[in-house]
């Protein structure tokens, strides 16, 4: 059972990296795309920008690590749990984003804030949404597996009575 939590774990790490690479590319090129129109000397991203994205999204899916845990946690367990990697994936974005020359000054440091919070509410809902989607269809299969049961149960009862 410990093995299944961690591997549960690994798989959304995986899954929030490519959600996060993902919305991060679409989001950039659609700005990149608005900015050539509007000024074709700006907005030009440099030919490494897709590594830089890859450099910043493994490190803030691996921040999904805040809520493995081998027991269950309570509600303001899981409230502090989401603080602490709200906090480690600002410092993250803002840390790569000096690193990569993304903030020079607040103006920048806004700019990028904006499309981080873009980015962590889809990922949050999109992880809800899977996760919904998960859980409707392994009720889904348990009431299945019911129904037959009852079925067999049924048809059992029926045949003792002749």
């Amino acid at each position: 059972m410990k093995n299944d939590n961690l591997k549960i774990m690994i798989k959304m790490v995986l899954n929030h990296f490519f959600i996060i690479t993902t919305i991060l590319l679409f989001v950039f090129g659609i700005a990149n795309v608005i900015f050539h129109f509007d000024n074709p000397e700006f907005g030009r991203l440099p030919f490494t920008f897709p590594l830089e994205v890859i450099a910043v999204s493994f490190p803030c899916a691996c921040c999904s690590f805040c809520y493995y845990s081998k027991t269950e946690y309570s509600k303001n367990s899981f409230l502090i749990r989401c603080l602490v990697q709200f906090i480690l994936l600002i410092g993250i974005v803002g840390g790569e984003g000096l690193l990569f020359g993304w903030i020079n000054g607040i103006s920048d440091f806004l700019v990028v804030f904006s499309i981080f919070l873009i980015v962590y509410i889809i990922v949050w809902v999109s992880t809800i949404r899977i996760d919904k989607k998960n859980s409707d269809m392994i009720n889904k299969a348990l009431h299945n597996v019911k129904e037959k049961e009852n079925k067999i149960l049924t048809t059992n009862k029926n045949k003792k009575r002749y």
